[in-house]
């Protein structure tokens, strides 16, 4: 009776995790990146992707504002860039040296 009740067990655990399987397989963002899951909420999204970032990647993300400010289409006197043109605009010497 007992040897029954396991093998019970057993094949309880195998279907359960079987239908475990292919339900988490057909989730919607399974088999992606978390911060990729649209289904996710936000904050594991970003904490998600942050963490797959390097020190590099990270510092490259916050540099592009300062980028942005040394552009314009001409030199202005003062060397405040408006960057009017975003990255098409060329890089700015007076704009370098106010920075």
């Amino acid at each position: 009776m007992r040897r029954m009740l396991t093998v019970c067990v057993v094949i309880t655990v195998a279907l359960v995790s079987v239908v475990l399987g292919v339900t988490a397989a057909s989730a919607p963002g399974a088999g992606q990146p978390l911060y990729l899951n649209a289904h996710a909420s936000i904050g594991s999204r970003v904490n998600d992707l942050l963490h797959r970032m390097t020190l590099d990647e990270k510092v490259g993300q916050m540099d592009q504002i300062v980028i942005g400010k040394l552009r314009d289409t001409t030199p202005p006197g003062d060397g405040d860039c408006n960057n009017a043109g975003g990255n098409n605009d060329p890089l700015q010497t007076s704009c370098l040296q106010r920075c």
